[in-house]
This record gives C-alpha cells, structure tokens and sequence, in this order.
C-alpha cells in the first residue's frame, strides 16, 4: 500500500512528527513561509525521502509549494538507481524534479579537491543554480540532529570556537539555506518513513571510512553515546545556547559605530570603541563582523593574533582569514575587508 497524501491520513505519531517540524520552522525559527516555493535537496536516502514527504504533508496547511533537486555523482554503478527512484517518487507527489548527472571525479581531479569535498561544490552549486532558474525561495536540506552532532565533533576537531563549535545554523540567509531537521534524531526519520510505509535508498559511501564524517559518525559519536546516551539531546540544547548567543551579538554589533561600504565588502569600527571593551566582546565582534563577509569558518588562533595587534595598537598589522577575508588596523580603525 503506498504512503497516505494527505497529513489528516497519517497515523498519529507521523503526523506529530510533521507538526513538530512545522513547529521548529514558526516556533523556534521565527519564519512564515506562507507563498514561499521551496526547492528540496534530494538523494533518495532516508533523510531528505523523510523531509519530502514531510512538507509534501504540511504543503497544504503551510501554504507552500514544493520542488525537488537531485544530483547523480557518478561515482557508484547504482546511483542510476537512485535517480530513477527519485522520479518516481516525485512523480507520485506531484513534485517538480531537476536533475543533473556530473563527473565528480574529473572535478575533483581538476580542482584538486577531494572527492568528497569536490562533490559538495558540485552538488550545492547545482541547487543554487536551480533555486535562482526555478524562482525558489529557499534551499533545503535533510540534515538532522545526528548530523548537528557530528558536526560538532568534527569542528571541535579542526579548533573551531564558539558559537560555531555547536555545530551548523538551521536558518542560513546568506544562503538562502533552510535545515527544518536539524533536531530531530536520525532514528525518528526511518522510523516515519516505516510508519507511512515509504521505502528510500541505501549509500553504501556512507559507511566508506575514508571520509571524516564517516569516522566520526561510526566510531566517534558512538563512544560519546555510550558514555553519555543523552548525547544528543545535550547538543541540541548546545545549540540552542549558541543560538541565543549568536543573536545576541548580531543585535550588540548594531550599537557600534561599524562603517559599512555599499558592496558589503568592507567593515571599519573605531578602535577606541574596541579597546573599551572586555577581550571576550572584542573578540566577538572581530568574528561577527568576518562571519558577515564571506564564508569561511574563523579560527579562535587568528583572532587572538588580531587582538594582539589591537592591543599594543600596531597600525598596519594584517591579520588573513579562510575565504579570502582580512583584518587591517590602521591608525585609528580596525578595518575587515573581503577579497574582490
């Protein structure tokens, strides 16, 4: 028998689950989507097949309209498979779907790249090509509370500092990005997958250990768990702390004197008003206004070099970021400026 198509069909606790995500996109994000068309990320997996069938459920009463991005890597003999599977399911929920088939190891060898990280580009630049060519508000994503988890892990193991060491935002704007799942377990969504009777598609990569993330799902989190089995309940409360956190220093940074250029390229604060406050502000702000930039995750080493140099009041000192971004103290600014 397949899936019900509407959401007052589903069994009781499927149907809980849909409204707690409805929920979390109100509630604990502060967004109306009333009239928004929404471009789903879709591998046929068992996380973004549950997130489809998810808004497929509250479409009607969010007043949404849903569309479908599929991407085959090449990179296994079944992912034709998978890609079939896509069409048929968007096909019985009368979803658009686009698709693209790409050689992401001629990318990667390209580039020079890993594989995984060259299929990443690949695939995100696909969705923002279609988001923008289909007219779609936002682009979203499957990722779950296990995924925050590992995230987490992984930032903590590249030295990432806080707030980011909660892991990814679940509303990113400057990527027109929105995860609706990212605190929920992995195990509710094959759980509601098997309560609506909905099948998905196995990656067989995703148990591949020569990918981080594949580590640190299969041997890492799992120790954590066994220490801790409310693991994942903590990281999302660790989430929720760095959310407000975050918030607070967007709202703080508007009572600052910020020069801001028209392009969003460039950001100047006097430094008088940095020196007046406690280091742990400075700081802050000095990641805040990189953040605002450009991508590129900031490492808490530089910003302690950049307060040095702001300390001893070292006009001329340059202090580089990842994405091309950088600190300038002049004589009586500190201006963050992004590469052209």
């Amino acid at each position: 028998m397949p899936p019900p198509l509407r959401l007052q069909d589903l069994p009781p606790k499927s149907a809980r689950f849909c409204l707690r995500v409805e929920r979390f996109i109100r509630k604990d994000l502060g967004l109306d989507l009333k009239g928004k068309r929404l471009l789903v990320a879709l591998s046929g997996g068992a996380d973004s097949t549950a997130l489809l069938y998810c808004l497929r459920y509250l479409a009607p009463r969010m007043c949404i309209s849903l569309l479908a991005a599929h991407v085959d890597h090449g990179l296994r003999p079944e992912s034709g498979q998978d890609a079939a599977y896509c069409r048929e399911l968007c096909a019985a929920q009368n979803v658009p779907l686009y698709e693209a088939k790409l050689d992401v190891s001629g990318l990667a060898k390209q580039s020079g790249m890993g594989i995984e990280e060259a299929g990443r580009h690949a695939r995100y630049d696909f969705f923002q090509k279609t988001l923008v060519g289909q007219n779609a508000d936002l682009l979203l994503t499957a990722h779950h509370l296990n995924d925050l988890a590992e995230d987490a892990l992984m930032r903590l193991i590249r030295g990432t500092g806080w707030p980011e060491l909660a892991g990814m935002p679940a509303y990113d704007p400057q990527r027109n990005l929105l995860r609706p799942l990212l605190l929920t377990p992995g195990t509710n969504l094959r759980e509601f997958l098997t309560n609506i009777g909905a099948s998905w598609r196995e990656d067989p990569s995703n148990t591949d250990p020569a990918f981080l993330r594949n580590r640190v799902r299969l041997d890492i989190l799992p120790l954590f768990l066994r220490e801790n089995p409310n693991f994942l309940e903590s990281m999302a409360r660790l989430w929720r702390i760095a959310e407000l956190d975050r918030q607070f220093f967007l709202e703080f940074k508007t009572k600052l004197d910020i020069s801001y250029d028209a392009g969003g390229k460039q950001f100047s604060v006097p430094l008088d008003a940095l020196l007046a406050l406690h280091p742990a502000i400075r700081l802050r702000i000095y990641k805040t206004l990189l953040d605002a930039l450009a991508s590129g995750q900031v490492l808490w080493k530089n910003l302690l070099r950049l307060d040095e140099a702001v300390l001893a009041r070292r006009s001329g000192s340059r202090v580089q970021f990842p994405g091309g971004k950088q600190a300038c103290l002049e004589r009586s600014v500190l201006r963050f400026c992004a590469a052209s």
